[in-house]
């Protein structure tokens, strides 16, 4: 039993020299104890996660064993309005994205993915048809669909391009839209950019048509050409 004890005492002893000494203090009996602080409980979180990180996206770090992981997800900001459109409105949208893809299929450097993506959005309307009206509203809604990436540049930089829908709710009516449940219909093209093992930086520009399919009127629909910014992680 003491020689369990002292051999016990040792390997705290040389784990405790790997840590910095702010971390742990020795108890009476030999063993290191955490300080019961909340910044040391921090400091010990932060220590954990960047020793548990890297092995963890290297476990997860490709399809098979090659390239980027299944899983990515990630937040956007999005901006839209009527650039290089041919209409009489002005329809801007500012939005916050989250986004999750998952990659269902690679051939060669080819990746196809399905993604699903929740958005809330503030927007603003006006008219130019000689007196403009300022309505103000907000948007919510979830998008479905696909897109298709390809790789260049060993893993490090993709571009690629989707197409989706989903039902959104619009809390303003328009004289060219009227207000309740719609559906957000999206084209879109971007480029991807791998900051690191497990980041990578996204930028898109896209097209957008909101209308209700028929269902009350006026349904004449709002366009937008899109600009949107994020940041994804793969696991």
């Amino acid at each position: 039993m003491t020689a369990n004890r002292e051999d016990m005492r040792a390997m705290c002893a040389r784990h405790a020299s790997a840590c910095p000494r702010s971390l742990f203090e020795t108890s009476a009996d030999g063993y290191f104890d955490p300080k019961p602080s909340p910044l040391n409980t921090l400091r010990l979180l932060l220590l954990l996660l960047f020793t548990i990180t890297p092995g963890f996206c290297t476990a997860q770090e490709g399809i098979g064993g090659k390239g980027p992981g299944r899983h990515r997800s990630g937040l956007f900001v999005s901006m839209g309005g009527q650039a290089l459109l041919d209409v009489d409105y002005r329809y801007l949208v500012y939005s916050l994205q989250a986004e999750y893809r998952y990659v269902w299929k690679r051939k060669g450097s080819w990746l196809f993915q399905g993604w699903v993506q929740p958005q809330a959005s503030l927007t603003r309307f006006n008219f130019d048809d000689g007196g403009p009206v300022d309505s103000r509203g907000h948007e919510c809604g979830v998008g479905l669909g696909f897109l298709a990436e390809r790789s260049l540049s060993a893993d490090r930089f993709s571009l690629y391009m989707g197409a989706g829908t989903g039902p959104c709710f619009l809390s303003k009516g328009t004289h060219r839209q009227t207000d309740g449940v719609a559906f957000n219909s999206q084209l879109f093209c971007g480029m991807t950019v791998r900051l690191n093992k497990a980041y990578d930086f996204d930028v898109r520009t896209g097209y957008r048509h909101v209308s209700n399919a028929g269902l009350s009127q006026p349904n004449g629909g709002l366009n937008n050409s899109t600009l949107s910014a994020g940041v994804f992680r793969r696991f």
